[in-house]
């Protein structure tokens, strides 16, 4: 399901002023933040942004949750895989460094899979009102193309385009930032 969004023009600066409530759901913010890297280019620059965007608490358990869940289930797949490699008929005739090599990549990729997987049945076991929050709180600012100047018909490159995906989380950044509304 795809949410509305709200695009705010800021100019470029080398670091933003935050709201200081949750930037999903607007509630009063916790003392925690979460850290969003956006990427982009303009014409034959390319940036990258980092902002601390606040969270409220709600938010910080469920992704605390989530982060814990990912880590089990990849330890355990993980373990699993690297012990099917490390005892596998197939590997006798590698030397024990060369097993145990394998044995550590396969618990490497057991790790990224399980986690991956444990995301994936947590957002699954959750209502469609949870989930559709879930998915919000995992991106809840993009950066958007910057228009073009009406003179020259090029994209600016001293202001950035942020869409967030909530409203008063927008205004809020907006007023702090000197922005606009981007239609």
């Amino acid at each position: 399901m795809s949410r509305p969004t709200t695009s705010i023009r800021v100019p470029v600066k080398k670091s933003y002023e935050m709201p200081s409530i949750c930037c999903t759901c607007a509630s009063q913010a916790g003392k925690h933040t979460k850290k969003v890297f956006l990427y982009g280019t303009s014409q034959s620059r390319r940036y990258t942004v980092r902002l601390d965007v606040p969270v409220c608490d709600k938010y910080y358990r469920e992704s605390r949750i989530t982060l814990v869940l990912g880590i089990l289930g990849g330890l355990i797949l993980g373990t699993a895989t690297a012990y099917f490699i490390f005892n596998t008929p197939l590997l006798v005739n590698y030397t024990l460094a060369g097993r145990i090599g394998l044995s550590a990549l396969g618990e490497v990729v057991g790790l990224l899979v399980g986690s991956i997987l444990a995301d994936w049945l947590n957002m699954m076991r959750k209502t469609e009102k949870a989930r559709d929050w879930y998915v919000s709180h995992q991106q809840p600012v993009k950066l958007g193309s910057n228009p073009k100047d009406n003179k020259t018909g090029q994209k600016e490159k001293s202001s950035l385009v942020f869409r967030f995906s909530n409203l008063e989380f927008a205004t809020q950044f907006r007023d702090k930032n000197r922005g606009v509304v981007v239609k």
